[in-house]
């Protein structure tokens, strides 16, 4: 976990100021932590708290209270971790695959909002 955060860091570090890219790494990374943790019985005050992290310094304090002699949950291998829904239908434009010649863009398919 820690090394993918560093990794997300710095990646967001380049090009910025470096306080940037650590909250930005960070914030990214906390998408992740459930995928990390499914199985585990962690308990929901720490699984919140690390979904919440802010730098490198605030994981490394959370990380160190996970039992590191809890045995890796097997029965979770091979099921689907993160989302598992269908995704949403797509809706197009009227028009927009009428003829795959037709290069034109329909009228409205341009605009600033999706529609929905």
């Amino acid at each position: 976990m820690r090394r993918h955060a560093e990794l997300l860091v710095d990646s967001s570090r380049r090009g910025r100021a470096t306080r940037p890219g650590v909250r930005d790494g960070c914030t990214d990374f906390r998408k992740h932590v459930a995928w990390y943790l499914k199985g585990f019985p962690v308990g929901s005050e720490l699984r919140r708290e690390l979904a919440m992290i802010d730098s490198l310094a605030q994981l490394d304090d959370l990380l160190g209270k996970l039992d590191p002699a809890e045995p890796f949950p097997v029965a979770t291998l091979g099921q689907p971790r993160g989302r598992t829904n269908s995704p949403g239908k797509v809706f197009l434009p009227d028009g927009w695959l009428a003829s795959r010649d037709d290069d034109t863009v329909p009228e409205g398919a341009e605009l600033a909002d999706s529609g929905g």
